[in-house]
C-alpha cells in the first residue's frame, strides 16, 4: 500500500469514526423475544424450511436455527450484495443435527455445508447502517446485532465485485463477511474461499469490519485474500480492520495473502494467515502454520502482520512453516516477518510464542518490523530460522526472555532493538511443534508475564518461573517397578506430593500433574471447595513421541485489568478447548497404594474445619472421598499445625479438598 493510499485512508477513518461515534449515541437496542427454535433440510417434510435464507427472513431476534447436514448451495441479492445466507439479526445458525434434531449436534458426523459455488459470498452479517454518504457497505437494521454461527462448514465463497472493507472500498470476507457486529464464529471450518479475483482483497475466509467479533476454535483454511487482476492481498485466512475482536482456539492453516503468480509492484501481500489494522484485538491459544503471504513476490507476513497502529495482543501462539514468496533480496525485497510482521505504526504485543521452520530462501527473517512499527516479544522461542529478527529503519522490538536455536543470523537491526534474558539450546519441542519435553532449556526459563495459562489451560507458572513458549510443561515423573515421587508447588503456599511406592506399577509411563484453580464440576452440596483441584493422569510414552491428554482452559486468578487481559478472563473461564496432538491415555493400574500429601494454605481453607478436610476423586458424574479408591479404604492423616493432609489413593481422576 502506498504512502499516499494511507494518508486518504486515515483521513476516511477519521471522518468515519466520527459519524459512527454521532450515529451509534442514537441506535435504539435490538429488541429480542423469547428463544424459538427453526428447523431447516432438504428431505422432511417436518422441517419448518428448506433454505437457511428463508429462515433466517422468518425468525426473530433471539431465535436459533438449527440446520440438517447436507449441502445447500444457491446466492442471492440482499442490499446490494450477494450471498447465500444474509444476516441482519441476532439470531443462532447451527449446524450439525440429523433431520431428528435431537441434541447435542454433531458437526463432525452431521456435516452441514454451505457452498457458494463461487457465485457470491457465503455469509453476510451486516449490523447498523452509517449515516448516509458514508463510503461503507454497511447493513440496514439501525442496530448492533450479536449473531451466532456455529457448526457449519464454509466453502466456495468468492466477494469479488461485492465490497466489503469500508474503509477501503474494496472486496473483503470471501467466506464470512461481518460488518459493524458483534458476531461470533464457533467451531466452524472455512475453507476454499476468496475475497477477489480481480481486486484488491481482504480476508479470504473471514472479515470482520470495525466489529466485536468472537472466532472460537475454527479450522481457517486454503482461503485466498486475491487472486489474479490486481493481486494485492490482505489476510489470507483472517483479516480485521478495526475493532475489538476476539481469536480462540483457532488453527488457521494453509491460506495465501496473495495467490496470483504474477509478480506486482511494491508490497502486494500483507499477512498470509492473519491480517489486522487499527484494531485491539485479542489473539489466544492459536495455532499458524503453512501459510503464504504471496505466490507472486513481495509478500510480508507469511503468518500474521499487523499495520496501521494495530494494538492487538497475541497469547500463546505457534507459529511454523509459514512462508513469503520473496523476490531475489538483492533485488531490494527483505523478505520481511516469515512469521511475523509489525509495519505502519503497529504495536502488538506478544506473550509467549513458539516460532520454528518459517524461512524459507536466503535472507529470510522471521520476525520483522517495518516503518515505524514496534513489537514487543515475551518469553519466546526462535527455532530453525534463517534471520530471526530484523528491525528496519525507525522500527523498535523489545525482546525479553527468548531462546534462540539453529538460527544462524539472530537479529539484523536498521532500528532499535532490546533483548533480555536471551539464552541458547534445543528447545526439544514434542512431534506437535510446540509442547516442551521434560528436558527442554525453555523450562523455567522465562519472566513474568499477565498470561496466567498456556495454551492447554495449565496455570503459570509450574515451576519457580514461567516456560518459554505457548506450553508451559506440567509437572511430570516417569515411575516404573523402581516408583517415583512427582512434587508441585504454586508458589503461594499450597503443594502437591505423589509418592508412588516400588512395585505399584509393573509397566514405565509418565505421571503428570495438572493444578486447577476450582474442580471443574460443583462439589456435592454442603461440601466446600478447600482451595486445591488437580488432575493425576498417565502419559503412555510410544517411541520418540509422546502423547498429550486433552487439557481445558479454565477460569484463572490475577487478571490484569486491562483491555486485552480482562477479556481473556472471560475466555478462559468458558471452557475452550486448545488444540493439541492426538490423545491416547495409558490403562496404567496400581498395584499398591499412591500416597498424596497435601500442603494448603491458611487463606484456603479460611472458615473450614481442618479436622474435617476430605480429598474428594470425580467419576465423571459424581465426587466420592478418594480414600474409597483402595480396598482396604485408606486412612486420612490431618495435621491442622502443618497445613497437611495426607491419605493414599488407588485411582487416577480428577481430585479437590472439600470440608463439610
Amino acid at each position: 500500500m502506498t504512502g499516499h493510499h494511507r494518508i486518504l485512508l486515515s483521513l476516511t477513518l477519521a471522518l468515519i469514526g466520527l459519524g459512527l461515534l454521532v450515529y451509534v449515541l442514537g441506535l435504539p437496542a435490538e429488541t429480542t423475544q423469547a428463544a424459538a427454535e427453526l428447523t431447516v433440510c432438504k428431505h422432511n417434510p417436518a422441517c419448518d424450511f428448506t433454505t437457511i435464507q428463508d429462515a433466517v427472513d422468518a425468525a426473530l431476534p433471539g431465535d436459533v436455527i438449527l440446520i440438517a447436514a447436507d449441502t445447500y448451495t444457491g446466492v442471492h441479492a440482499r442490499n446490494g450484495i450477494t450471498q447465500m445466507v444474509y444476516i441482519s439479526k441476532s439470531v443462532t445458525l447451527r449446524g450439525g443435527y440429523l433431520d431428528d434434531f435431537v441434541d447435542p449436534p454433531d458437526p463432525e458426523t452431521n456435516v452441514t455445508v454451505l457452498d457458494a459455488e463461487g457465485q457470491g459470498r457465503v455469509i453476510s452479517v451486516e449490523g447498523f447502517s452509517l449515516p448516509e454518504g458514508t463510503p461503507a457497505v454497511a447493513g440496514s437494521t439501525g442496530s448492533a446485532i450479536t449473531p451466532t454461527i456455529e457448526g457449519l462448514m464454509i466453502t466456495g465463497g468468492n466477494a469479488t465485485g461485492l465490497a466489503g472493507a469500508s474503509s477501503y472500498w474494496e472486496d473483503a470476507g470471501g467466506g464470512i463477511l461481518i460488518s459493524f457486529a458483534d458476531a461470533t464464529i464457533r467451531n466452524c471450518v472455512i475453507y476454499s474461499n476468496v475475497a477477489s479475483i480481480l481486486y484488491w482483497g481482504w480476508g479470504g475466509g473471514i472479515f470482520v469490519d470495525f466489529g466485536a467479533a468472537t472466532i472460537e476454535g475454527n479450522d481457517i483454511t486454503q482461503n485466498v485474500a486475491a487472486l489474479g487482476g490486481m493481486p494485492i492481498g490482505y489476510g489470507g485466512g483472517l483479516a480485521l480492520d478495526g475493532g475489538a475482536s476476539t481469536v480462540v482456539g483457532n488453527r488457521i492453516w494453509g491460506n495465501t495473502a496473495n495467490g496470483s503468480p504474477v509478480p506486482g509492484e511494491g508490497t502486494n501481500a500483507l499477512g498470509g494467515g492473519v491480517y489486522s489494522a487499527y484494531g485491539t484485538n485479542l489473539f489466544v491459544n492459536n495455532i499458524i502454520h503453512d501459510n503464504l503471504a504471496s505466490a507472486g513476490g513481495n509478500g510480508q507476513g507469511g503468518g500474521i502482520a499487523t499495520s496501521d497502529y494495530d494494538e492487538s495482543t497475541f497469547i500463546n501462539t505457534v507459529l511454523y512453516a509459514n512462508t513469503l514468496g520473496c523476490f531475489d533480496p538483492l533485488q531490494g525485497d527483505p523478505c520481511a516477518g516469515s512469521a511475523i510482521l509489525s509495519d505502519w505504526g503497529a504495536r502488538p504485543t506478544y506473550l509467549h510464542t513458539t516460532l520454528h521452520d518459517n524461512c524459507a530462501g536466503p535472507d529470510c527473517s522471521a520476525v520483522a518490523i517495518g516503518y515505524d512499527g514496534v513489537i514487543t516479544l515475551t518469553n519466546t522461542i526462535v527455532a530453525s530460522e534463517t534471520v530471526g529478527l530484523r528491525v528496519g529503519q525507525l522500527g523498535w522490538l523489545v525482546a525479553d526472555g527468548i531462546l534462540w536455536h539453529n538460527t544462524p543470523t539472530q537479529t539484523v537491526v536498521m532500528g532499535t532493538l532490546d533483548v533480555k534474558h536471551a539464552i541458547t539450546g534445543n528447545p526439544q519441542l514434542a512431534a506437535d511443534g510446540y509442547h516442551l519435553l521434560p528436558d527442554s532449556p525453555a523450562i523455567d526459563a522465562g519472566v513474568v508475564t499477565t498470561a496466567p495459562v498456556d495454551i492447554d489451560g495449565t496455570l503459570r507458572p509450574v515451576g519457580v518461573a514461567p516456560d518459554l513458549g505457548a506450553d508451559e510443561a506440567l509437572p511430570t515423573v516417569v515411575i516404573g517397578p523402581g516408583g517415583g515421587t512427582l512434587v508441585y508447588s504454586d508458589g503461594l503456599g499450597s503443594a502437591i506430593s505423589v509418592t508412588v511406592p516400588t512395585s505399584a506399577v509393573v509397566e514405565v509411563a509418565t505421571l503428570t500433574l495438572t493444578p486447577l484453580v476450582t474442580p471443574t464440576a460443583p462439589l456435592p452440596p454442603g461440601i466446600y471447595y478447600g482451595g486445591i483441584a488437580f488432575e493425576l493422569d498417565a502419559l503412555c510414552l510410544r517411541g520418540t513421541e509422546r502423547a498429550y491428554l486433552p487439557l481445558v482452559v479454565r477460569e484463572a486468578p490475577g487478571m490484569s485489568t486491562t483491555t486485552s487481559l480482562s477479556r481473556l478472563a472471560s475466555l478462559v473461564d468458558g471452557g475452550l478447548s486448545a488444540f493439541g496432538s492426538e490423545l491416547v491415555p495409558c490403562a496404567l493400574f496400581f498395584q499398591e497404594p499412591v500416597t498424596v500429601t497435601l500442603h494448603y494454605s491458611d487463606e484456603a481453607v479460611a472458615g473450614l474445619d481442618e479436622d474435617l478436610l476430605v480429598l474428594y476423586y470425580y467419576t465423571g458424574t459424581e465426587w466420592i472421598d478418594v480414600a474409597t479408591t483402595c480396598t482396604p479404604h485408606s486412612t486420612y492423616i490431618r495435621d491442622p499445625d502443618l497445613n497437611q493432609l495426607t491419605v493414599a489413593i488407588c485411582h487416577l481422576t480428577q481430585f479437590a479438598i472439600g470440608s463439610e
